[in-house]
């Protein structure tokens, strides 16, 4: 098996070793070697980066018989190799594992709130709780938290033997057996563990807390420590700064202002409905007017700057006045770019299957849609070939009329 330094020597990121194997693997290559810094992805945490000789160290994992197997870009040959861990990955997860914790121990001290889940990603890391947890709670854990990281705790990694483990106040039950490691914080935390962690609570900079949200049960909690903190720190700082200047209103009064915003936006967009309520309401009237005018009992035109939503509403204010009618109506959209069609009959016409004369239409089109025997409708990419399928619909729907007359 290999030799997992990383377990003896979180700080040693860079070592010789052997290079035992080299398989295909989907993601590249899979080396295995006689001893590794790199650190494989589990129990919540991502595996390292870095390089073996020449080649990219693209993620570490543990395959299904224990083996520690390195995915990298390239073949290498069996044989002495340099290896090399991403400095600045290390940090990170160490910062992120070591916070969590922390974390997970000052909820579970101050509501007996117990961490069943962990999970690290590439901006935030999470863990899920067994309980619901209330702003307040989280509130001063973090600063329980941020207390112990400035006390510069030490932590340390202790493989107990039987008697010694059962007399630890461990904050969760060991998943393996055998050769059991617990990392230690101050005496603040006895946690099984096999990720990597800094020697002190110093190196986690600090730690705060993003989101939070009911989860199941219990309550799912997003945080972000060191580095990460401070780049998510001065990511929400520009965008409020600039939100301010927008806003015209000094920074503590934000949350107003866009309050204020979202109040005047929501009347706003009432009054417009209403206005295109009444827009529809009148272009109605005038469509059922040119009707009555023609003696023809159908309609087929082309309504520009006309969505389907307001296709639907014409067709249906249309028909409920005239239900012997027809309504074949098109558009191009606000944009311009697609082909809008409607077909649809009245109530008083249950013979007049309105698929038959939508069909060529669309067809010309080169698009898609359906409906039913009253109204199909659809669109298609063909905007220069609309007054053709308007033709070719015209004629589908004399060709029904004459089969039902008939």
């Amino acid at each position: 098996m290999t030799r997992l330094i990383y377990l003896e020597d979180p700080n040693c990121l860079a070592c010789d070793v052997q290079i035992m194997k080299c398989d295909p693997h989907p993601e590249g290559f899979a080396i295995i070697l006689d001893q590794t810094p790199f650190y494989p992805e589990g129990g919540g945490q991502p595996g390292d980066t870095g390089r073996i000789g020449d080649a990219v160290v693209i993620n570490v994992v543990t395959s299904p018989d224990k083996e520690v197997l390195h995915i990298v870009d390239k073949a290498l040959s069996s044989g002495p190799a340099k290896a090399s861990v991403d400095p600045e990955r290390r940090a990170d997860h160490t910062q992120q594992h070591a916070a969590q914790h922390l974390l997970s121990a000052c909820l579970l001290e101050l509501c007996e709130a117990a961490t069943i889940g962990f999970h690290m990603s590439e901006s935030y890391t999470s863990i899920d709780l067994d309980k619901k947890v209330d702003q307040e709670v989280l509130e001063r854990a973090v600063f329980i938290a941020n207390d112990a990281i400035r006390a510069a705790l030490s932590i340390e990694a202790l493989y107990p033997d039987e008697a010694t483990l059962q007399s630890l106040p461990l904050r969760k039950i060991p998943k393996v057996e055998d050769n059991i490691r617990v990392i230690r914080i101050g005496d603040l935390d006895y946690s099984p563990c096999g990720g990597t962690h800094p020697d002190t609570t110093a190196a986690i900079g600090c730690l705060m807390i993003t989101r939070y949200e009911n989860y199941k049960a219990g309550t799912r909690v997003e945080f972000v420590a060191g580095e990460r903190a401070i780049r998510d720190m001065l990511r929400k700082n520009a965008a409020l700064t600039q939100l301010s200047q927008s806003l015209a209103t000094p920074v503590s009064d934000v949350v107003k202002g866009v309050e204020k915003l979202l109040s005047n936006q929501s009347k706003l967009e009432k009054e417009l409905r209403q206005a295109k309520s009444a827009l529809l309401e009148f272009e109605t009237e005038r469509l059922v007017s040119d009707i009555e005018h023609s003696g023809e009992q159908q309609l087929i035109r082309v309504l520009q700057g006309k969505d389907m939503s307001d296709l639907r509403v014409l067709s249906a204010g249309v028909l409920k006045a005239l239900p012997g009618a027809v309504v074949i109506l098109a558009s191009t959209g606000s944009d311009g770019s697609q082909a809008q069609l409607l077909c649809a009959r009245g109530d008083n016409l249950p013979k007049l299957d309105i698929r038959e004369v939508f069909k060529p239409a669309i067809a010309l089109l080169e698009g898609r849609g359906g409906g039913n025997p009253a109204v199909a409708q659809g669109g298609g990419p063909r905007v220069e070939l609309l007054d053709q399928a308007l033709e070719a619909a015209a004629s589908a729907l004399a060709q029904q009329r004459g089969l039902i007359e008939v």
